[in-house]
């Protein structure tokens, strides 16, 4: 429950000042928020936006959330006030007016009841009240979305920011407050679509995932033909569809490109994606969905994924290349792309079938070759059998360890997933 303040007269000096300067902290911190205190019907840009950053403790929006509240809360001032205020004209900028309110209060000047330096509060009040339930309504919404999501209709939120509110609104001016709380309910209308639809797509990838897996799990993953008679007599179907929603048309051409995957992988994916996108709408972001839909089939086939191979160079060994491809290339993350894990003659990652479960793989970095004291041996070794030595400067491949997490934000990720040994670094196996 937001209470308004009770607000003495030897009070109001001193409040006017604290008015002030909150609004000075909401100009020059969120554009946004001070829009509303402008005019509580504005149209606010990405609505989803703002709803998580005023909910998200410490952010500029959080604060001048805050701020506004606070200044909503000192309404009763209005009860104070003697001054005339000036007749309202139809083109006035009230902006002037608050930045000449804001600019007056940059002394320490005592101000009085009739003070004309006031005749602005009242006004400043009431778009603060205004302004809050805005705002409120967007709060609430997201914390619905977020954390009670199977509560959250337009009838919860709006009970739920009203009764907050109304110690506090009951003294708005009702012209105003009303306005509002017709823009709050349009906004409600927008983040329950968005909401409802970002369910339907979640609901969609986990079918996307359940299916695939399937598939591969049964060993329907080692080629077209046999994918395709799969897919033909059990197809893919998903819930919740609407009938009678607009037709996204066909898939773009530039979705279904061919990867460096292989034939299996693409077939899956033009399968899956045309599929999810005969049922989803334009509110469902298809393109997006369907780079999703490409990040889990990359997990789910991992293993039958056929790569081109990257001959890469082992320090000390610059005769022999090893097969590789790049984590860049397998995860679709550029951030692993100093990365690599070794490739089959089939160009499949060569996953370790005999070491506990099967899904684990050697993965190696790219390092510049640096001589060490180690220098030393490998002349010798290649005196005694003719290997050609590493040469300074040139990259080759690093042992970094065995792991079987290769889907994985951050490079440190990858590390901290590898397999440990006694010292708690990544354990070091013999890999040639």
């Amino acid at each position: 429950m937001v209470e308004p303040e009770e607000i003495s007269l030897p009070e109001l000096s001193s409040r006017a000042h604290e008015i002030g300067k909150l609004l000075a902290s909401i100009e020059s911190n969120e554009q946004q928020v001070w829009g509303l205190v402008i005019d509580p019907l504005a149209q606010l840009q990405n609505l989803r936006a703002v709803a998580r950053q005023i909910s998200t403790a410490g952010t500029g929006a959080d604060k001048a959330y805050n701020n506004v509240k606070q200044i909503a809360r000192y309404l009763k001032i209005k009860d104070l006030l003697s001054v005339k205020e000036p007749p309202v004209q139809k083109d006035r900028n009230f902006l002037v007016e608050i930045r000449t309110f804001i600019n007056s209060l940059n002394n320490d000047r005592k101000f009085e009841s009739d003070s004309r330096q006031l005749a602005p509060l009242k006004r400043i009040l009431d778009h603060a009240a205004a302004a809050l339930v805005r705002l409120e309504a967007l709060k609430t919404n997201f914390n619905f979305s977020t954390g009670h999501p199977e509560s959250y209709t337009c009838e919860t939120v709006t009970l739920y920011y009203e009764e907050a509110l109304r110690p506090l609104t009951d003294f708005a001016d009702p012209e105003i407050r009303g306005g509002a709380r017709q823009k709050a309910d349009a906004d409600t209308d927008v983040l329950l679509a968005i909401f409802r639809a970002e369910q339907f797509v979640e609901k969609l990838l986990h079918t996307v995932r359940d299916y695939v897996t399937e598939l591969c799990d049964g060993g329907h993953s080692k080629s077209v033909a046999e994918f395709k008679a799969v897919c033909g007599g059990q197809p893919i179907e998903f819930e919740d569809v609407e009938d009678g929603g607009d037709s996204m048309g066909a898939v773009p051409d530039k979705l279904l490109a061919a990867s460096d995957m292989g034939d299996v992988f693409d077939e899956a994916y033009r399968y899956v994606t045309t599929e999810a996108w005969g049922v989803m709408e334009a509110v469902h972001q298809p393109e997006e969905v369907a780079v999703r839909i490409k990040e889990i089939l990359r997990e789910v086939l991992v293993a039958t994924a056929v790569f081109t191979p990257e001959m890469r160079r082992q320090p000390g060994k610059s005769a022999m290349a090893l097969a590789v491809v790049g984590l860049d290339k397998v995860t679709g993350n550029i951030n692993l792309k100093e990365y690599y894990a070794q490739l089959r003659g089939n160009g499949e990652v060569a996953f370790i079938e005999d070491f506990e479960d099967g899904k684990h793989v050697d993965i190696f970095e790219m390092r510049e070759y640096k001589p060490s004291r180690v220098h030393a041996a490998v002349k010798n070794e290649k005196d005694e059998d003719s290997t050609e030595e590493s040469q300074t400067g040139r990259k080759c491949l690093f042992t970094i360890g065995r792991t079987d997490k290769l889907f994985v934000d951050t490079p440190n990720d990858l590390i901290n997933g590898c397999i440990r040994g006694d010292g708690g670094g990544p354990k070091a196996f013999n890999v040639f």
